[in-house]
This record gives structure tokens, sequence and C-alpha cells, in this order.
């Protein structure tokens, strides 16, 4: 399964050294849809290879939101820039 993450290209390098690492609430915010989030010249969209991860998902479904969540981080191996 392949999900995207989408983020500042200012913090590409160390995501591409340390992958994915989830906030405070212990989430990475990931998406069925690789142009679903912030578009223009100071982003990046991340695919995302989720077939060996461990962790948990959950989805959140709401009308012009999609989001899954991973709890856990995601290893710089299972990464890399989309398009």
């Amino acid at each position: 399964m392949k999900l995207y993450h989408t983020t500042k290209k200012t913090n590409l390098d160390s995501i591409l050294l340390n992958g994915l690492m989830p906030g405070e609430s212990g989430i990475v915010y990931l998406s069925e849809l690789a142009d679903s989030w912030w578009q223009g010249e100071e982003y990046v969209t991340l695919e995302v290879d989720c077939g060996n991860l461990k962790g948990r998902f959950s989805t959140f479904n709401e009308k012009d939101l999609d989001e899954i969540l991973y709890w856990g981080a995601i290893h710089p191996c299972n990464i890399r820039v989309f398009g």
C-alpha cells in the first residue's frame, strides 16, 4: 500500500535521513491522495511504502478531508519523493 505525506521542502533532508517522526500526539499524518494537501513551490509530496510498517493505522474521513493516521515513526527506507 502506498500513502502520501506533504511537507515543506526545508524538512526533506531530515526526513530522508531520519524518516517521518511523529509529533507529540504520536501520529504521522498520511493520505491516500498525492495531491490532497498543501500545494506550492515550498512543499514536496512524499510517497510512503506501507507494506512492512508494523504500527497502527486509523482513518479519519470527513468531507474535504482525507487523512490516515499512522501511530509511530516511518523509516527512511519506506519514503521517496513523489513525482
